[in-house]
């Protein structure tokens, strides 16, 4: 039994070291709260070549037409940075959101996971609403005049 506990610690050892070839300065990004009529935010995650060879960002899957991701192609250096954009866009998508971002580098077998969530709100939608309430308001007056 201890040498299978032995077995397990070491592999779990040998784990985390291939782990600790790319690290990310955070994995979950909380944007906060955004207004549904604001511009698209973005979520920038550094991330750096702890590995002996160049690394490139081979491919960026995200999971939802609302969320795009851009970043460079150029191979990143040993002990050098890199970046990963991930621009969310939150029109039309009241409430909670949270986003998955899978990224893939070359020569690398097992993904990261990057998370961006936060919440949008319809501050803004509310004073339109108000403005064509407003609006109908009046054309219902004028049309009780005539």
């Amino acid at each position: 039994m201890r040498i299978l506990f032995l077995i397990v610690a070491n592999l779990l050892g040998l784990c985390e070291i291939v782990a600790q070839d790319i690290v990310f300065n955070k994995t979950v990004y909380d944007l906060g709260t955004v207004s549904e009529d604001e511009d698209p935010v973005t979520a920038t995650y550094i991330f750096t070549n702890k590995t002996k060879a160049p690394l490139a960002v081979a491919t960026v899957r995200t999971t939802c037409g609302c969320t795009t991701a851009n970043y460079s192609k150029a191979p990143i250096l040993p002990g050098k940075q890199g970046s990963i954009n991930i621009v969310y866009n939150p029109a039309g998508r009241p409430g909670v959101f949270n986003r998955s971002v899978t990224v893939f580098f070359s020569g690398k077998e097992n993904p990261f996971v990057l998370q961006v969530k936060g919440y949008v709100s319809r501050e803004n939608m509310r004073d339109m609403r108000m403005y064509w309430a407003s609006c109908n308001y009046v054309l219902l007056w004028c049309v009780f005049i005539r």
